[in-house]
């Protein structure tokens, strides 16, 4: 009796382990296959869930999920899904439009102008368009006078009324359109301009040396009909130095004594000189520098010219002058002081600057 029973559970036995060896080995469900009824309490259900988004340069955003589930039974049932989805998604762009305002038109007042540039808060800031700058016409009683407006020489016409001839001391000529005074000894001249008289005015003119630089050159004006009294504005280019004298017949004062400038040019420079006689007052310039005003009796309405001299030194020397010019006040009216012998040069002593 003992023995049967114990057979029979041996018998027992062997069949469960059959029947779970039989279960183990049967092939795994998938999750489009029945797995049975629902697990129990005794089961793990675990859901994973990753998404990656891919967007393209068009715009187009492609999105693929992958689920993997993960279920657990009794006796260990496992099931994997992978579902993949594509998500098209259109991008919108928003464009924002920037407007610049433009001001335009030539104000004519400060109001119309602010006008014209006014605009509203936070607006952008106008452009304003260029517009040609207007050209100040001063009034009549300021227009400055036409320079050379009584009188001009460029002496490119060898036949303009300047002295021309040839004697012992000199040689006076036009030359390719310059008035030369060529010395051939130790001398000085003063020269007449074929010019009006006139009470208030300048006379200027360049000048230089072709050549070997001589003593002394530059201007002669306030000259009496016959060259009884005139003043001299000379200066050397050696030393730099300028005076200013007068000639009263055989007596001559220093107006301004010999003066050292930068403003005159050295050597064979062309250096421009101008006096502007205004009343007594005398105003002297080099290259457009004023170096000195003085007061002199000027005596009214008289002659302008030239000066050149020559010293023992360097006695053969060839002075140019061009461009000759006077220039008056408006309404001024000149006067024509020169007999018809008056004579056109005068030889004089000039101190020498360097012997």
């Amino acid at each position: 009796m003992q023995t049967n029973r114990l057979l029979f559970s041996l018998i027992v036995l062997a069949l469960v382990m059959v029947s779970a060896i039989a279960f183990l080995e049967s092939p795994t469900p998938t999750l489009a296959q029945s797995v049975g009824p629902t697990p129990t309490a005794t089961g793990t259900e675990v859901a994973t869930t990753t998404a990656t988004a891919t967007a393209t340069a068009t715009g187009t955003v492609t999105a693929t999920a992958t689920t993997t589930a993960t279920a657990t039974a009794t006796g260990t049932v496992t099931a994997t899904a992978t579902t993949t989805a594509t998500i098209t998604a259109t991008a919108t762009t928003t464009a924002t439009a920037t407007t610049t305002a433009t001001a335009t038109g030539t104000p004519t007042s400060r109001d119309t102008y602010l006008t014209l540039i006014q605009r509203a808060p936070n607006s952008p800031t106008p452009t304003a368009t260029p517009t040609a700058t207007p050209t100040f016409t001063p009034s009549p009683t300021t227009v400055p006078q036409p320079s050379c407006n009584a009188y001009f020489d460029d002496f490119s016409n060898p036949n303009s009324g300047w002295a021309t001839g040839e004697n012992e001391d000199i040689i006076v000529r036009y030359i390719n359109g310059e008035y030369s005074i060529a010395t051939k000894q130790s001398s000085g001249y003063v020269f007449r301009s074929p010019a009006n008289s006139y009470d208030d005015y300048s006379v200027e003119v360049d000048t230089r040396w072709n050549g070997t630089l001589g003593d002394s050159v530059g201007l002669s004006y306030g000259i009496a009909s016959n060259f009884s009294s005139f003043y001299v504005l000379d200066f050397n280019t050696e030393v730099q130095a300028y005076r200013l004298t007068r000639t009263d017949g055989n007596n001559s004062t220093d107006i301004i004594p010999i003066s050292t400038s930068s403003a005159i040019l050295p050597g064979n420079a062309v250096n421009h000189v101008k006096v502007t006689v205004s009343g007594d007052t005398h105003t002297i310039e080099f290259n457009g520098t004023v170096v000195n005003t003085v007061d002199a009796p000027h005596n009214g309405a008289l002659d302008t010219g030239l000066v050149l001299a020559s010293n023992s030194e360097r006695p053969v020397v060839d002075g140019r002058f061009d461009n000759f010019c006077v220039t008056v006040a408006q309404g001024a009216e000149g006067v024509n002081t020169k007999p018809a012998d008056a004579p056109t040069m005068k030889a004089i002593t000039i101190p020498a600057w360097a012997e």
